[in-house]
């Protein structure tokens, strides 16, 4: 889960949110080398305006609803809400590495997070933020350092092996 602190900086995005015309004449001038969206209203309005996705990342779900667009996706993964599992760190890397669109099973929303840390340089990720538009972060190095410092300020709450539980219990 979140902290307070990040989950406010988070609140605010992470580029200028903008609209189909702008996002279109960004990607024009930037011609990046990958475009990777995340969110099902994004994915489904970059392939109405006529580019497919290299990556999609998507729940089936618009502000926690049920969303009406369906696509296609080549793998699933498990990410609980206000968290980005190891699981889905993997998953999105290897997506990104081989072009495959991820259904999520939870919650989308953080995995433009690692989405960017992945993304090859003058990668463009997009998410969307709900009622004003499109986010589109164009990946160099600079930007991948930040999310970074994000990822690791994230409390982790995985698993102990059980080793270090059985430390633990009482003898």
């Amino acid at each position: 889960m979140l902290t307070r602190e990040i989950r406010a900086r988070l609140a605010r995005p992470l580029s200028r949110i903008v609209n189909e015309k702008e996002l279109m004449k960004l990607v024009n001038v930037v011609k990046p080398t990958m475009i990777i969206t995340v969110g099902d209203v994004v994915t489904a309005t970059l392939i109405a305006l006529g580019r497919e996705p290299e990556v999609a990342i998507f729940d089936f779900k618009t502000k926690r609803e049920e969303s009406r667009y369906r696509f296609h996706y080549d793998v699933v993964v498990n990410n609980p809400r206000s968290s980005i599992t190891d699981e889905a760190m993997e998953v999105i890397k290897e997506a990104i590495r081989r072009h495959r669109r991820v259904k999520v099973e939870g919650e989308e929303d953080l995995l433009a997070l690692p989405a960017v840390l992945y993304a090859p340089e003058r990668s463009i990720v997009i998410y969307g933020q709900p009622d004003e538009g499109m986010v589109p972060i164009v990946v160099e190095e600079s930007v991948k350092k930040f999310v970074e410092r994000i990822i690791e300020a994230m409390p982790y709450f995985a698993p102990r092996p059980i080793e270090e539980i059985d430390k633990l219990l009482p003898r």
